[in-house]
């Protein structure tokens, strides 16, 4: 037998070992939430905005087994546990999940689901501050057992061990700053506001580097009539963006049942597709290398030769028939899945509200919802300021950058 078939049916021997084993391995350690030791003065707590998540539909492919109704829940549903997480920690002044990043807060924290299936949760966040500073972009991954349903206590995030590390990360990079940096980061928050609503009375007080970091170049007084009717209006943004919290905890409420529902059911199956998957590209390319192997070795004019060739043309028929079987097998599940999944979609589809005799619906829509929420300041500041219309076009942000 020839060194390059032999070569081919060690080959064949490791797929075949790959294509049987099962190799999943599961989150053991549990992360406690870091907590706060001590009262923490007011003027040192930074709000912070937890964005909608990014469900990461354009990343998932040819992926059957992704429900996009599912993940749009997601991505509203994930962003409130964190919150809530975060709350819990004493750390922080307001968290808030806002509609986009436009909300002026003194830190913003962007999600993007990367995989999310009852068994593991993928997620990518950003963290940054209102000057620009990138905090972290880290990728979290949690992988969890059919224990953790069977043994959690009644209203317990099964991943809640994963919201946990991220809360502690967020908390300890604020910890590495300096009062200093505290202050700075707020007071930048506040006048990026300011200069959003009045560019031109406040847009010399902020530079902004090649970078997009923001600094200060000046601060208004504090007796400033300006300023302390932005402080108003920056109050009555506050106010909405609480209002909006009332209506995603109504919509997390709503989902959490179905929602966990969902995931302690699909587990099984989401382990089961993944395992057969994957055994079932093995066993079809192990098989295929065999029946390869099988015919050179046939063809090597050696009596042991063409007797080990039929019996690795046989294994290799034999592997493509059980490829075949386990892809009966996935089929079966990815069925059972796509039930679970569609029953859920009902229940977890995104709520219409009636908010200031306007309808919205908590989805993407929100953020325009939001938009115009700003606007409607806007005008209110312009009023109060006595800005006329030609005033307020040349005091705009579009206007303010194409000057």
């Amino acid at each position: 037998m020839s060194i390059s078939v032999k070569r081919l049916l060690s080959i064949v021997a490791l797929l075949l070992v790959q294509a049987c084993s099962t190799t999943n391995v599961k989150t053991s350690d549990v992360h406690l939430l870091d907590m706060a030791q001590e009262v923490i003065p007011e003027y040192l707590l930074l709000d912070v905005g937890i964005n909608i998540f990014d469900p990461g539909l354009d990343s998932a492919g040819d992926d059957s087994s992704l429900f996009p109704e599912v993940r749009e829940g997601e991505a509203r549903y994930l962003p409130f546990n964190l919150m809530e997480t975060m709350q819990t920690s004493g750390h922080w002044g307001a968290v808030r999940v806002v509609p986009s990043e436009i909300a002026a807060v003194d830190v913003h924290v962007n999600g993007k689901i990367l995989e999310s299936d009852g068994e593991r949760l993928f997620l990518q966040l950003t963290v940054s501050d209102s000057t620009g500073n990138l905090w972290f972009d880290r990728e979290y991954k949690e992988v969890i057992s059919d224990f953790v349903y069977k043994k959690r206590r009644a209203g317990e995030e099964p991943f809640q061990s994963m919201y946990n590390r991220i809360a502690n990360d967020i908390a300890s990079h604020q910890a590495s700053l300096s009062v200093a940096n505290k202050n700075n980061i707020r007071t930048v928050a506040e006048l990026r506001f300011a200069q959003d609503f009045a560019p031109d009375a406040f847009g010399g007080h902020l530079s902004t580097d090649e970078k997009g970091i923001h600094s200060i170049k000046r601060l208004p007084s504090e007796v400033d009539p300006m300023m302390q009717r932005i402080r108003k209006i920056r109050d009555r943004d506050y106010l909405f963006v609480d209002t909006l919290q009332d209506y995603y905890g109504v919509f997390h409420r709503q989902m959490d049942v179905p929602y966990l529902e969902w995931r302690e059911r699909s587990y099984d199956h989401a382990v089961a597709i993944r395992e057969l998957r994957k055994s079932r590209s093995m066993r079809g390319i192990a098989g295929a290398a065999a029946i390869i192997a099988g015919i050179m070795a046939v063809g090597g004019g050696n009596d042991y030769a063409r007797a080990g060739g039929g019996v690795g043309i046989w294994a290799g028929s034999s592997l493509i028939g059980s490829a075949l079987q386990k892809g009966q097998e996935l089929g079966q599940h990815q069925a059972d899945f796509n039930e679970i999944s569609e029953s859920v979609i009902t229940a977890i589809t995104p709520q219409v509200i009636e908010l200031d005799d306007q309808t919205i619906t908590l989805s993407g829509t929100v953020s325009d919802q939001y938009g115009q929420w700003r606007e409607l300041l806007r005008e209110i500041y312009r009023r109060e300021n006595g800005i006329t219309a030609g005033d307020a076009a040349l005091e705009s942000p579009a206007a303010s950058d194409e000057g």
